[in-house]
């Protein structure tokens, strides 16, 4: 049970870092990066090893997600289109939530492979 509340307060910490940044015009992922090395250095703190694939879909892709999102619109991108393997559900349920859907179909066709 201790590791999931470590997970929620990160969590939680996380949207208080998004909001800061919105707030300040500030790049998340830098505040994420250094409020998680100004934690390092808090002694006393557990340890806490997540799994990576956790990691993953909790905290890194959707980071560096909005961070592309945010700086493509400031850039004036009138649309962003993504790629992901028909198999990487993760992926797509993370680019759903973030508003992109289903547009087109990609065929592939390997070297050497025969005409039917």
């Amino acid at each position: 049970m201790r590791v999931f509340e470590i997970v929620i307060a990160l969590l939680l910490g996380g949207a208080a870092l998004a909001a800061l940044a919105r707030r300040f015009g500030a790049p998340y992922p830098a505040l994420v990066a250094l409020a998680g090395a100004g934690l390092a250095l808090v002694p006393g703190l557990p340890t806490l090893v997540l799994d990576p694939e956790l990691a993953l879909a909790l905290f890194v892709a959707p980071v560096l997600l909005d961070a592309t999102l945010e700086a493509l619109e400031a850039k004036g991108a009138p649309r962003v289109v993504l790629s992901t393997a028909e198999r990487n559900e993760s992926a797509q349920r993370l680019f759903a939530r973030a508003g992109f859907r289903r547009t087109m179909i990609e065929m592939t066709r390997e070297s050497g492979a025969k005409k039917q």
